[in-house]
C-alpha cells in the first residue's frame, strides 16, 4: 500500500496514562481528519507499481572488511561479520540438498519475501553454516511459513513490543549427524551446528523476511538470543518419549521444533527430589506466559522416579 496515508502519535505504546493518552489523540485528530477528507492526488487514486529490478548476481567486489562494512550499512548483517556469499561458496552450500536453487518455499512474512533455496543457502554461508546444515535450516524455513500466528508474535503481530526469540529444538537421527550439541552446555558458545543454525535463522527472518529492528521488529527491549538458541534433544538419556514422537513422529525420523520464549532463567532446585525439582519450577515462572522447560537428565530420571 505504497499511498496509504497515516499519522503517527506521541503517546507510547501500551501506555495506560490517560494524560498521556488525550494528549496525544488530541495532538494528532487534526491531522487525522485532514488525511480522511483531503482530495486523492493522481498518484493516491491510481498509484503506479513499481517495476522489480533483476539483483546483480555480484554486488560488490572487495576485501573482506569492505564486503562486510557494506553487507552491514544496508543491514543485511545481525551486527557480527560474516562469511561473503561468494558464486563458489553458494554452491558448495547447495551440495547441502537435491533440491534447485530457484525452488521456491514460499513468501516468509513480514514483507513477503520470496524463500528460494538459493536465498536460503546465501543466507547460511553468511552465517558460518556447514553444507551439512542445510536440510535443518530449509526445514526450518519451512516451519517458519507454516507457523503463522507464532511467527507473527515474533515481528509486527500480536506481541509486537515483547522480545520474542525463536528457539529451536532439534530430534532424531540429524542431531548426531551434524553434530548438535544435546548435553553439557548446549546453550553455550562454541558448537557449529547450534551457533550457525540459529544465526542462518536470524538472518533469513532479517534478509528474507524483511524484519528490520525498530520497524517490523518492535520488541522494546530487544533479546540476545535472537543471534542464536538452538538445541537438540537428548533422546538417549531422557526418560520420556522424544518430542517429535509426541508430535506424531516416528523416532527414526528427525525434525526441528520452534518455540518464541522471551527471556531465559536458569534455576537450582531446593534439592534434588522430583518434589522440590518441581516446586522451584513453580517459583521461578511468571504466570499466564509460555515455556519451554529443559531438564537435565538426572532431574529428568528423578522425577518419574
Amino acid at each position: 500500500m505504497p499511498v496509504l496515508r497515516y499519522v503517527p502519535t506521541t503517546i507510547p505504546c501500551e501506555s495506560t496514562i490517560m494524560e498521556d493518552i488525550d494528549a496525544g489523540v488530541n495532538g494528532a485528530i487534526d491531522a487525522v481528519i485532514t488525511a480522511l477528507i483531503k482530495p486523492l492526488t493522481p498518484e493516491e487514486a491510481s498509484p503506479k507499481p513499481k517495476q522489480a529490478e533483476k539483483p546483480a548476481g555480484i554486488i560488490f567486489k572487495g576485501s573482506l572488511e569492505e564486503v562486510n562494512r557494506f553487507f552491514y550499512r544496508r543491514g543485511w548483517t545481525d551486527g557480527l561479520p560474516v562469511i561473503p556469499p561468494t558464486d563458489e561458496a553458494v554452491a558448495e552450500m547447495l551440495t547441502g540438498t537435491d533440491l534447485p536453487p530457484d525452488h521456491l518455499l514460499g513468501k516468509l512474512e513480514s514483507r513477503l519475501g520470496k524463500a528460494t533455496v538459493e536465498k536460503i543457502a546465501i543466507n547460511a554461508v553468511m552465517a558460518g553454516a556447514l553444507p551439512t546444515h542445510m536440510p535443518v535450516i530449509i526445514a526450518a524455513t519451512k516451519l517458519l511459513l507454516e507457523s503463522e500466528r507464532g511467527f507473527y508474535g515474533y515481528t509486527t503481530y500480536g506481541f509486537s513490543t515483547g522480545s520474542w526469540s525463536p528457539f529451536w529444538i532439534i530430534n532424531g537421527p540429524v542431531r548426531n549427524e551434524i553434530f548438535v550439541n544435546s548435553g553439557s552446555g548446549a546453550l553455550s558458545p562454541g558448537n557449529i551446528a547450534n551457533a550457525a543454525i540459529g544465526r542462518a535463522m536470524g538472518l533469513i527472518i532479517k534478509n528474507i523476511g524483511g524484519v528490520r529492528k525498530g520497524m517490523e521488529d518492535m520488541g522494546v527491549m530487544g533479546n540476545p538470543m535472537k543471534y542464536t538458541m538452538v538445541i537438540g534433544e537428548n533422546e538417549e538419556e531422557s526418560p520420556w518419549e522424544p518430542l517429535h514422537v509426541e508430535y506424531g513422529y516416528s523416532k527414526e525420523e528427525s525434525t526441528i521444533t520452534v518455540s518464541y520464549p522471551q527471556s531465559y532463567v536458569q534455576h537450582f532446585p531446593y534439592a534434588s527430589d522430583s518434589e522440590a525439582i518441581l516446586r522451584s519450577v513453580m517459583d521461578n515462572i511468571v504466570r499466564s506466559m509460555r515455556y519451554t522447560i529443559i531438564f537435565p537428565p538426572a532431574h529428568a530420571k528423578n522425577l518419574i522416579a
